[in-house]
């Protein structure tokens, strides 16, 4: 049996331990990138997990930190109450949190408060000089002044913004400034209560119930408060965000053929992505960027298996008819698909790809995609109208590029590899492979 001094220093490594105990996922928090973006729904330690990595810092380095949001009229609108909890909590002892500060005695680094409504006017966030993180809570509020005027003012070398946020618009200017930063510069964590393996039972047992009652159609803030979506989808929007979280829950099994849809682009900023399904399961994923066309053809054959008689439907479009040439040469059986192509029933719609939409929607309840939040927003925030023939019409991927600063390329190689386009699809002959 432990004695009383050996209980009290287990207690004390306990403590210590927990300083840094986070979920997996939140870990990357601890690692330099100049940028970090955490978000997603209720019960994922966001917060907490932010506020942790900050105190141990500052515990163990002399760094100043900027704690915002948009609005804040008191501290009490701040992170200021999470962290000075945390500070009682893990028996920090060299932390002092005066009225509007918190200061470490010992390493003598500070934590400040500020709002940044209003702050291009007042100028005074351009006084802040050698911040070292800027943790930006509720970032889902912050506006695109905020943002401009938050970015250079951040300039110390080595400096750091954090932002934690739960999407609320599938527009909102954090996420908007998260789709245009460069991937080597940025730690983006998507976190959810699923993740969190020590979140209370009382909250699991919540999201669980809420989830349940989800599904059954009597409860549709599931997917926001939990999962983290946004909630400012339109009527506009061609699928309900519901339809697409039930297709991506969906267990079913692997029956008929396999087909491949295949969204090409070349050394831009857009992805070149595959989809495989067999029958109505998608069964594989491939997400490549900036290779030529041999190299894109490479990774596509191999992505098949090396199998000339699978259907591989190919957006056709600018550099994908090159892949399509040289699949065909060596004897694949490639269906090359252009979305502004006649669609089959030109009654109902002007164009292939507002047809491959409104197909896969015809489907969703029946297939199953695999659970990837970028296929889900591109899929949820894909808008159409109706012509002056009265058919069915997708927005264009110009106008949906405007609005989000990305192509949907996860969407669109899911479209290709669910489309029966009229076209037979003819079993080739085999030549030999000159790969």
């Amino acid at each position: 049996m432990l004695k009383l001094n050996e209980k009290i220093e287990l207690l004390k490594l306990l403590i210590i331990k927990d300083r840094l105990r986070m979920p997996e996922k939140m870990k990357a928090i601890l690692k330099p990138k100049r940028y970090k973006f955490a978000w997603g729904g209720r019960g994922g330690s966001k917060s907490t997990s932010i506020a942790k990595a900050i105190l141990y810092r500052a515990n163990t380095e002399k760094i100043r930190v900027l704690c915002g949001r948009e609005i804040q009229n008191s501290l009490q609108e701040s992170v200021f109450n999470l962290l000075t909890d945390l500070i009682k909590k893990l028996e920090y002892t060299d932390f002092e949190p005066t009225k509007n500060i918190i200061r470490n005695k010992r390493t003598e680094s500070e934590i400040i408060f500020t709002g940044f409504y209003g702050q291009e006017k007042k100028q005074t966030l351009k006084s802040l000089e050698g911040v070292d993180i800027a943790w930006i809570e509720e970032a889902q509020t912050l506006s695109k002044n905020s943002i401009q005027l938050l970015d250079p003012t951040i300039r110390k070398d080595k400096s750091e913004i954090w932002f934690g946020f739960n999407r609320l618009m599938p527009d909102d200017p954090v996420w908007i400034f998260k789709e245009k930063i460069p991937s080597e510069l940025k730690t983006e964590i998507d976190i959810n209560y699923s993740d969190n393996p020590y979140l209370p039972p009382v909250l699991v047992e919540q999201a669980l119930r809420d989830k349940e009652n989800f599904e059954k159609g009597l409860n549709d803030d599931y997917p926001h408060i939990w999962l983290g979506d946004p909630i400012g989808l339109s009527e506009r929007n061609i699928f309900r965000l519901s339809e697409i979280i039930n297709a991506m829950d969906r267990e079913i099994n692997p029956v008929g053929e396999v087909q491949i849809g295949a969204d090409i682009a070349r050394f831009g900023d857009d992805r070149i992505v595959f989809y495989k399904r067999q029958g109505l399961k998608v069964i594989g994923e491939r997400v490549l960027k900036k290779l030529n066309l041999v190299e894109t053809s490479n990774q596509l054959i191999e992505f098949a298996n090396y199998n000339k008689n699978i259907p591989i439907k190919i957006d056709d479009t600018g550099v994908g008819g090159g892949v399509t040439d040289i699949l065909k040469s060596n004897g694949y059986n490639v269906v090359p698909v252009n979305f502004a192509q006649s669609p089959n029933d030109s009654n109902k719609y002007p164009n292939a790809i507002s047809e491959m939409w409104f197909s896969l929607k015809n489907m969703i309840n029946e297939v199953e995609l695999c659970n990837d939040i970028e296929l889900k927003s591109e899929l949820a925030t894909r808008e159409w109208k109706i012509d002056n023939k009265g058919r069915r019409c997708v927005e264009s991927k110009e106008d949906y590029k405007r609005r989000y600063y990305k192509s949907p390329d996860k969407a669109d190689a899911v479209l290709l590899c669910f489309y029966e386009p009229i076209v037979k699809i003819n079993k080739v002959k085999v030549i030999d492979n000159f790969f």
